[in-house]
């Protein structure tokens, strides 16, 4: 396929939340979802990582949607503000998008 210059303005990442489980070996669980992202240029990344900023504020606003991500019930869990804001505020899946994210916009652990 040929590489093209002109790209949509978003990205697709596999996010991967480790968390500690519940189980008496003590285990650690592991989950994924797909989160959707804004596309940066070279320029605005580096602003990004010099900018100081915590990692809760560039993915409140560089995480514009998802999928597979499901409530406690096993529902689809419909992409909003509100929601992005609660899941954000969970350690661990806030390293994980946050990870997705930076990894995809650097070219950093992309495999064939």
């Amino acid at each position: 396929m040929a590489y093209r210059v002109a790209k949509k303005p978003t990205f697709t990442m596999k996010v991967i939340v480790v968390e500690p489980g519940d189980a008496d070996s003590g285990d650690v669980e592991t989950s994924e979802f797909t989160g959707r992202f804004k596309r940066v240029s070279d320029e605005e990344l580096v602003a990004i990582r010099t900018s100081g900023r915590t990692d809760k504020d560039i993915m409140r606003e560089m995480l514009v949607g998802w999928s597979d991500l499901t409530d406690e019930n096993g529902a689809q869990l419909p992409f909003s503000e509100e929601f992005r804001d609660t899941l954000l505020s969970i350690p661990h899946a806030l390293r994980g998008i946050a990870y997705a994210f930076m990894a995809g916009a650097s070219g950093a652990g992309l495999k064939n």
